[in-house]
């Protein structure tokens, strides 16, 4: 039976709407992170970057190939990275009893131009974080330093990017949901 225009610009229709539909769950898939030897895991958009060495957890959301040398960072181009309290202090003899202390040791030589308590809801649960808001360099970059801690142990994220980052909306989002997803895991190395 021959095919009628009608059918064919329906098939038409349809394959686009398809087409627009899988696009659309494609930045939504995550991608899992597991630290060996810090004890977290924790999930992240495949359509980030991964730039994991030596157990450490950090993303782009450009090409790494595309980063303006000396600069870390892309045109337009911003990085999460998320560490155990270990990992930002790497002073093994140091025993931190509280956030604050966590903060004051990671801040010490940043400009800070702001600092708040933040409560991160999802669902049910709330995770309260310390807020710190740095600027570095020239051309400037800024970070978000979020300090938190789940299940007894502490962490730092951050969100860097370039002054008046026009997305900054939903890059901050990036960096709540995956925060949101951080579980403590037994430790494996």
């Amino acid at each position: 039976m021959p095919c009628r225009p009608s059918d064919l610009v329906r098939m038409v229709l349809v394959s686009m709407l398809m087409c627009i539909i899988s696009r659309s769950q494609g930045a939504n898939v995550l991608a899992t992170f597991k630290s060996r030897t810090q004890g977290f895991a924790l999930q992240y958009p495949r359509s980030w970057y991964p730039q994991i060495v030596s157990d450490l957890f950090s993303i782009v959301n450009f090409p790494p190939s595309s980063a303006i040398r000396g600069e870390g960072l892309a045109e337009h181009g911003a990085g999460i990275h998320v560490l155990s309290s270990s990992q930002a202090i790497r002073d093994p003899q140091k025993v931190l009893r509280n956030l604050d202390e966590l903060v004051a040791i990671v801040t010490l030589h940043q400009k800070i131009v702001g600092k708040r308590t933040l409560d991160l809801r999802d669902g049910d649960r709330t995770l309260r974080v310390l807020e710190t808001k740095s600027t570095c360099c020239n051309p400037t970059q800024e970070s978000i330093d979020w300090y938190f801690q789940i299940d007894g142990h502490m962490f730092v994220a951050t969100l860097y990017y370039w002054e008046g980052e026009p997305k900054l909306d939903s890059l901050r989002k990036t960096l709540k949901n995956i925060v949101l997803s951080l579980k403590v895991v037994p430790r494996s190395g």
